[in-house]
């Protein structure tokens, strides 16, 4: 109930991308997850950069939490056809850019914290360059946390070993 995954149109045909893990389990966790898209889908078309709509975000979520919940969030903005991603990771777990022409991931690790936590936090962006054929993951915990039937986990380096496996195949 509190995994969040959203795209949002802006203007001049850009998009957000939005994903996002609220802590705790259950209706607490899912009523702030369904919050925070609202305020994010509210700010979002009226705010220019990636920091600008997470810091007004912020300081509503954060004026209206309670119980110690807060929102680990990746947000970035793209232009389809541009490689450019502008993005943020609010406490959430690194997205990943893959690189097949080096067969190499480059790990986007952030420095802010989780939405609901500060609202006076200014968030940091920034901006990369995806490469030819490149490829971005971002996920939440449960990809990385999730068992097998020995109770294994699943695991980063399985993901990756995937990724390198079959990028080919979203061509």
């Amino acid at each position: 109930g509190g995994d969040y995954l959203d795209y949002i149109p802006l203007e001049n045909e850009k998009y957000a991308l939005v994903l996002g893990d609220v802590t705790g389990h259950g209706v607490g966790a899912a009523l702030l997850m369904t919050t925070s898209r609202a305020v994010l889908r509210a700010n979002a078309p009226h705010q220019k950069t990636a920091g600008k709509v997470l810091a007004a975000a912020n300081r509503q979520l954060s004026a209206d939490s309670s119980g110690g919940r807060s929102l680990t969030l990746f947000f970035m903005q793209l232009t389809p056809g541009s490689r450019k991603i502008n993005w943020i990771s609010a406490g959430h777990e690194p997205a990943l850019i893959y690189d097949p022409g080096r067969d190499s991931f480059t790990s986007l690790d952030g420095v802010d914290i989780p939405l609901g936590v500060d609202g006076d936090w200014a968030f940091n962006s920034k901006i990369e360059k995806l490469p030819e054929n490149g490829l971005l993951l971002a996920f939440t915990d449960g990809i990385r946390e999730a068992l097998n039937a020995d109770g294994q986990q699943y695991g980063l380096d399985k993901l990756k070993d995937v990724v390198r496996l079959h990028h080919q195949q979203g061509s």
